[in-house]
């Protein structure tokens, strides 16, 4: 299990996400994860992906 302030790190960039407040890659940025690790715990989680043809071509 993960430590309580990498949880936090994750629930936070979560949420900020799917208010649309920062990218995917901030996102990601902000729990510590590669991208492809953030999205993984994003379909954990079932929220939405919203991200934009650039984003995309990165991964």
């Amino acid at each position: 299990m993960k430590n309580l302030e990498e949880e936090a790190k994750l629930l936070v960039a979560i949420e900020l996400y799917r208010e649309g407040v920062v990218s995917l890659g901030k996102a990601a940025e902000i729990a510590g994860l590669s991208i492809r690790e953030f999205l993984y715990e994003l379909r954990k989680r079932d929220v939405s992906f919203n991200y934009d043809l650039d984003e995309l071509k990165k991964m």
